[in-house]
């Protein structure tokens, strides 16, 4: 069985793995989903870890509920799940996307988290916005389903705040000032952080400078962090190969913080 439910993309699932003491908790970014991060979140389950995927305030509804919350809630939120689930477990993993990988740094700062390792993809230090990002992103939100190519589908799939009506995006922008305070905040946290670090950057992504990966890495002074390039993947969408990349660097991750896996689930174990 499925460690998450398909018919419920935006729902936020945890699953028990008998017997293990780590759990690996799974944030999404800006705009998005716990969908993000299924085949990750299975591929850690095989393995034999305990999974979280978090669905954070003012997502999974309307637009008007993103609109009125605020940044702080998303922070505050994303750290309650954490160290609720650190009762439970003697090491988490963090693994975010986007703004959901500078929570995961922000959370690492905390003893009580139990934080071993952080995994990042496509974290932002800086953003950018590009003719290409905005096109792509009209695309997903407001044309006809058949017009979609695979880029802008899997954007629409991994989208979980409903849409709204084209002047209500400008309230968005209040949401995207509490990103770059939350880009700020992390930037002066990084020489905490003391756990090993995984960085996958995608040297096309429309939103994150690339360079945020440089950043990121030279700020973090004392954690042992590792840099993975990705040459033709977007913000939220890797190509075929590419995507290999990422399943097996979160594989390494895995091992690098925890030792060999334990190897693939029972047929029993995964039913």
């Amino acid at each position: 069985m499925e460690p998450f439910d398909r018919e419920h993309p935006h729902r936020p699932y945890y699953r028990e793995r008998e017997g293990a003491d780590t759990i690996v908790i799974f944030i999404h970014g800006f705009f998005g989903s716990p969908s993000q991060f299924w085949e990750l979140s299975q591929q850690a389950w095989e393995q034999g870890y305990s999974i979280a995927s978090l669905l954070l305030p003012g997502h999974g509804g309307t637009g008007k509920e993103f609109t009125r919350t605020p940044g702080r809630q998303w922070v505050r939120a994303s750290l309650e799940k954490i160290r609720r689930y650190a009762l439970k477990y003697k090491r988490v993993l963090l693994v975010g996307h986007s703004m959901g990988g500078l929570m995961a740094l922000h959370a690492s700062l905390f003893p009580e988290t139990h934080v071993a390792g952080v995994f990042l993809l496509n974290t932002p230090l800086s953003i950018h916005f590009t003719a290409r990002g905005t096109a792509n992103g009209l695309k997903a939100v407001f044309a006809p389903q058949k017009y979609l190519d695979v880029v802008s589908q899997t954007y629409r799939e991994v989208n979980s705040v409903g849409r709204m009506a084209p002047p209500r995006y400008l309230q968005m922008l209040p949401r995207v000032a509490d990103l770059q305070r939350l880009m700020d905040r992390v930037r002066e946290e990084l020489p905490q952080v003391r756990v090993p670090v995984t960085i996958v950057q995608s040297r096309r992504d429309e939103v994150v400078r690339w360079r945020s990966a440089i950043d990121l890495s030279a700020r973090m002074k004392h954690a042992a962090c590792r840099v993975v390039w990705l040459q033709n993947s977007w913000h939220s969408y890797y190509t075929s190969g590419e995507k290999e990349v990422v399943e097996r660097e979160f594989s390494w991750f895995l091992e690098r913080v925890c030792g060999p896996a334990s190897g693939e689930l029972t047929k029993e174990e995964q039913s």
